[in-house]
């Protein structure tokens, strides 16, 4: 059992980092940060019970869920459980959400190229954005990138899939839509999968970038 005070920091570098029984615990101010290593853990990880700083990282486990009014940011990792967004995803880098990933109603999946470089979210299986989806980058003009690995990117009904303009850079989506929300191209969006059936039920709004 590893009990960390809120407010403080438990931090790993480098090789590996195995929970095989009890827990990690602290609440949502209380920080596990793993960088550059390849992490295991028994136990379903929620950042309402342990913040999390995560960089460079191959992880393993039960589940990954980032809780509603929580922040989250992975930065180039490798997620091989199942991740479930119900706050603020921010995906920096190359980064794989192995596992498949659910998004609940009101959360915020954001793929931003920063000063650092591009971003790419790869998530294997279907998607279904049931909150806001955004393309974007800040602090540099960067692409930003979302791929699905043998599945398709649903929009779903009253839910917003954004290609921002933020700093600049074009925006990707590798993988079959099926809109049924609102698409809005603020930023250049190219659909880059090939011989796939896209679907509009919704609206799209072509509006400072072409499609």
């Amino acid at each position: 059992t590893i009990a960390i005070t809120p407010g403080r920091t438990f931090a790993v570098t480098g090789g590996q980092f195995t929970q095989t029984a009890g827990s990690i615990s602290g609440g949502a101010t209380a920080v596990l940060s793993l960088s550059a290593l390849t992490a295991s853990f028994s136990q379903a990880l929620n950042t309402l019970n342990l913040g999390l700083s995560l960089s460079n990282c191959t992880l393993g486990g039960v589940s990954l869920t980032n809780g509603a009014g929580t922040t989250l940011t992975l930065t180039g990792d490798i997620v091989n459980m199942p991740v479930t967004n119900a706050g603020t995803l921010v995906l920096r880098g190359s980064n794989s959400l192995a596992g498949g990933a659910t998004t609940s109603s009101g959360s915020t999946l954001r793929v931003e190229g920063s000063a650092t470089g591009p971003a790419a979210l790869t998530v294997t299986g279907n998607l279904v954005n049931n909150g806001t989806l955004e393309l974007t980058s800040a602090g540099a003009a960067q692409d930003a990138t979302l791929n699905l690995l043998g599945g398709s990117l649903t929009n779903a009904a009253g839910k917003g899939l954004m290609a921002l303009a933020g700093a600049g850079g074009n925006r990707y989506i590798g993988a079959p839509l099926d809109n049924q929300g609102t698409l809005t191209v603020s930023g250049p969006l190219t659909l880059t999968a090939s011989n796939v059936a896209h679907q509009n039920a919704g609206t799209i709004n072509v509006t400072g970038a072409d499609l």
